[in-house]
């Protein structure tokens, strides 16, 4: 046999192999599997920090215990998250100090707590905290979908959001097809990226994609914790032009935002109801010219919990005859407002405002 006969089986027996992999995967061609990496904790033990794998578009129900790809907006935003399908439409499910029980049955899948201690309330459909609540029922067209991860790294899941609509569901785990760097070591994997298929996403685990639009600032929280570090915000705000404001952001529904302090590993989830203060430099509440000739400013000098002072101008729009510092502090139910001067604007949680004193 010649050189060039036998070079020429060698090939078409390596594209046969190729072929038969890719039906095997997809079924026969009828869905093109795609390339995730996985740069967060949310789900370990089974898909670690920096884990790649394939996933292909989902064909039928997914079954308990299987691992799905999920979408998830935050407001404009649209990110793919992995999590573990525990609950099918009709299943009642519980949780109790962290072990889910389906059924009255405890759960066979791997999970774990990290930090045991680290019990935070949930504040969406479902009522508890991350690691105690239910019964809670999946209704039809629906399915429970949770992190192995009990701890708030496994936000975002049906315990925040409650049961998870089929449709939302876009494909199904196949397997890992190179192990990353461990998690614990704070290194993502260094995979090359033209050696990967087309579509490649970063998941939206906290520690990992956050909106791009970044600004300093510097957080007080309670027990009197300062951290200097960089906010995340949204990229294009729903109620005007540019991205949001810090102030936007603090007063949304979120119970918490993402913050990476300067001097750390990555992303952390800070608590608004535990956040005294968030500062930023020369970013004043109203930027509008004309709207800010037209509010009023009043000095304004607080105590906060714990004992610490700040003092600025506030700036606000109020009718006439109501446009006291008293007025501008009541007026609005939301958490926080601002204080402000020449260099710094202070946003505020009102929840940790000891008094507050007029300055003439």
């Amino acid at each position: 046999m010649s050189r060039e006969r036998l070079a020429h089986l060698l090939v078409t027996g390596a594209l046969i192999a190729v072929l038969v992999a890719l039906v095997v995967l997809t079924r026969g061609f009828t869905a093109i599997p795609s390339t995730y990496t996985m740069t967060g904790e949310s789900m370990e033990p089974a898909v670690g920090k920096g884990d790649w794998f394939l996933a292909r578009p989902l064909a039928t129900t997914p079954a308990r215990g299987e691992l799905v790809v999920l979408e998830h907006w935050i407001d404009d935003t649209l990110y793919y998250v992995l999590r573990r399908v525990v609950g099918l439409p009709g299943d009642t499910l519980v949780m109790g100090d962290g072990d889910l029980r389906v059924n009255g049955a405890a759960a066979p899948w791997p999970a774990r707590v990290v930090v045991r201690q680290a019990e935070r309330p949930l504040d969406g459909p479902i009522a508890g905290t991350i690691y105690n609540w239910g019964p809670v029922v999946v209704g039809p067209e629906s399915v429970f979908a949770l992190s192995d991860t009990r701890d708030m790294l496994g936000w975002p899941d049906s315990r925040f959001f409650g049961p998870i609509p089929r449709d939302r569901i876009v494909d199904r785990y196949v397997g890992v097809i190179r192990r990353g760097t461990p998690s614990r070591k704070g290194v993502s994997s260094t995979f090359p990226l033209d050696a990967v298929p087309r579509r490649l996403y970063v998941f939206a685990v906290p520690d990992l994609h956050v909106p791009r639009v970044t600004t300093a600032a510097r957080l007080l929280l309670t027990q009197g914790v300062s951290r200097p570090g960089t906010l995340y915000l949204v990229e294009r705000a729903s109620q005007h032009a540019g991205p949001e404001t810090p102030l936007e952001m603090l007063n949304r529904e979120d119970a918490f935002f993402p913050f990476r302090p300067d001097e750390g590993d990555g992303i952390m989830l800070i608590a608004k109801a535990h956040t005294v203060s968030v500062s930023v430099d020369r970013q004043a509440p109203i930027t509008d010219p004309t709207r800010l000739s037209a509010a009023t400013t009043a000095g304004v000098e607080l105590v906060l919990a714990g004992g610490s002072t700040l003092g600025g101008w506030a700036s606000y729009e109020l009718p006439p005859g109501h446009a006291r510092v008293i007025d501008y502090l009541n007026t609005s139910a939301a958490s926080f407002f601002a204080v402000w001067t020449h260099a710094t604007t202070h946003y505020v949680n009102r929840a940790h405002v000891m008094y507050a004193r007029p300055l003439e």
